[in-house]
């Protein structure tokens, strides 16, 4: 039986991280990085999609994606192939660069778009690698303080969040990333504000969709038979319904249709619910 597809749905965001394989370093000059924002750009605006926030560190990448032609998946193979070739090539060497998957967090609410930019642009200030994240030449930060913003990186739905008037949002931003709290504060994969209980998947990911409904539904105290009732669901259901979608569309555990026949609602009705949604 092939591998089940991905479920995809344009307008998603992730939070998605690569590493080098073994942890090792994926560049060695100014150069590479310039190469991999050259290839950035050709993949993401290629595949019609865009970064909230990004960050390319010595050994991994981070990445705040949204899709909307190509799948997640699709984008950073792409992404990981064409770095891979080109550093391949300069080193003369054709041992594996990454890790076989990445590791990707559907972005859930409001509060964890903003968690996880400021996360990721402060990750070289955390490695000691810039005294402020303003310091570092390769990541989304600098856009968010009036820098030049790359065609593939989009600062517009973040700032938005944090205000109406685009002046007081990027004071608002400058004061969330400045400051020992700010590189202090604690990572947000698993952090979904308000409403969405965290669901971490396992060390190894996810490996089938009914483990993560088990997850899922621990997660929010409910049981596989409220989970699949037909009658009107509680928000509780309904948002579990809403998480399992996340996390199998991060981890290629079915189509749209076989999580609706899972959690037992129409697919008409889950593909409503993540229209709705505001990662999407």
């Amino acid at each position: 039986m092939g591998r089940p597809l991905r479920v995809h749905a344009a307008g998603a965001i992730y939070h998605v991280t690569l590493r080098g394989n073994h942890r090792a370093a994926i560049f060695d000059t100014p150069q590479d990085y310039a190469a991999l924002d050259g290839l950035a750009f050709d993949v993401l605006t290629g595949g019609g999609a865009r970064a909230h926030a990004y960050c390319w560190m010595p050994n991994h990448l981070h990445l705040l994606l949204q899709v909307q032609d190509e799948s997640a998946s699709h984008l950073m193979r792409d992404l990981a192939g064409r770095y891979s070739r080109y550093l391949q090539e300069r080193r003369e060497t054709t041992g594996q660069l990454f890790d076989r998957r990445f590791f990707s967090q559907p972005v859930t609410s409001d509060r964890y778009l903003v968690a996880a930019a400021r996360y990721i642009h402060l990750n070289p200030v955390r490695a000691g690698l810039a005294a402020s994240a303003g310091d570092y030449p390769w990541s989304g930060h600098r856009a968010y303080l009036g820098g030049q913003v790359p065609a593939w990186v989009a600062t517009r739905l973040v700032l938005g969040i944090l205000g109406a008037e685009r002046t007081a949002a990027v004071a608002a931003y400058r004061r969330l990333t400045e400051g020992a709290e700010a590189v202090a504060a604690k990572s947000p994969f698993g952090y979904h504000g308000g409403r969405t209980p965290a669901v971490e998947p396992p060390s190894g990911g996810w490996a089938s969709l009914d483990q993560v409904i088990e997850a899922v539904c621990e997660a929010y105290g409910i049981s596989r038979g409220e989970l699949a009732s037909r009658s009107r669901p509680p928000q509780a259901v309904a948002d579990a319904r809403l998480r399992i979608a996340l996390a199998a569309s991060a981890s290629q555990l079915g189509s749209l249709r076989d999580v609706a026949r899972a959690v037992g609602c129409s697919h008409a009705a889950l593909s409503q619910a993540l229209a709705r949604h505001p990662g999407w």
